[in-house]
């Protein structure tokens, strides 16, 4: 099978980052922002568990789909792609807006406690560092909190509008339809889905392409196949610093704790793994 072109970005990436992984980090963001999803997954894994994740897949669409399945998959994605599908979204969600509106203003007042606590608790789990960049963004998403109407039927409307829409241009709408597509266009579908969910966020004030475009990344130590980075992003025009360890797997950086989001695959070879690096794995790169 040819590579597609994103995975042949993510190979060309995997070269550079190899030896810093500011570069990995930072190309994951502009996937995010680009909603490559493909590039997401193609990145977010070792090369032989995403071929392990393909060969899984293709054995899957093998597997004959039962009525029982199809009706499933039918009832589950009618839900938002079929006609009057926001409507009747809305009228089984309303009684609960108002319930939470009417509890609204208490609500953002512990919020806005809890949130007073983790800065000043000297029993927060914060580390100073992390205490400092919520104290820098409290006062923004204290105003955030209090100007925006999470209850609102008009924006849960607006929001679920837009993800239906993104389910909908994907053209998925039977479980053979979505066995007849491979991974890779799949993946490619999926995009939509992810713009159209940054979309609804959006609609309460988050701007995740924003978040995503004010990241940088500071390598702070490269010892062997570890390393310690720490990364920073806005948020509500605060900067959030976080630092994450790191474990470069077949020249690639993976954060060291999540072996445990590889729900597929051979366990030996997981094993094999382990004994490389020391220690487990995480597919996600935190940043």
């Amino acid at each position: 099978m040819l590579p597609s072109t994103s995975q042949a970005m993510v190979a060309a990436v995997a070269a550079q980052a190899a030896t810093d992984p500011a570069v990995q980090i930072l190309q994951m963001a502009e996937y995010f922002r680009r909603n490559d999803v493909q590039a997401l997954v193609s990145a977010g894994l070792p090369p032989d568990k995403y071929q392990l994740l393909l060969s899984e897949y293709e054995e899957e669409r093998q597997r004959p789909i039962s009525e029982a399945e199809r009706a499933e998959f039918l009832e589950g994605i009618g839900q938002l792609t079929a006609d009057g599908a926001v409507d009747r979204l809305m009228e089984e969600i309303t009684p609960k807006l108002e319930e939470g509106a009417a509890q609204a203003a208490g609500m953002t007042l512990m919020a806005i406690g809890a949130l007073n606590m983790a800065v000043t608790s000297p029993e927060s789990d914060l580390t100073d560092a992390q205490r400092e960049s919520l104290r820098m963004a409290l006062p923004a998403i204290e105003h955030w909190l209090s100007v925006t109407d999470f209850f609102s039927p008009d924006l849960a409307r607006a929001a679920l509008t837009a993800v239906a829409d993104g389910v909908r241009a994907t053209r998925i709408d039977s479980l053979d339809g979505l066995r007849r597509l491979s991974l890779d266009q799949l993946l490619q579908r999926a995009s939509g889905v992810l713009a159209a969910a940054k979309e609804a966020v959006v609609v309460y004030g988050i701007d995740l392409d924003a978040i995503a475009s004010s990241l940088q990344v500071e390598v702070l130590e490269i010892e062997g196949d570890r390393a310690r980075v720490r990364t920073t992003i806005e948020v509500f025009d605060a900067p959030i610093a976080a630092e994450h360890e790191l474990v470069r797997i077949e020249g690639r950086w993976y954060g060291e704790h999540a072996k445990s989001t590889w729900q597929f695959g051979d366990d030996d070879a997981d094993a094999d793994v382990d004994a490389n690096v020391d220690g487990d794995v995480e597919v996600e790169v935190k940043g």
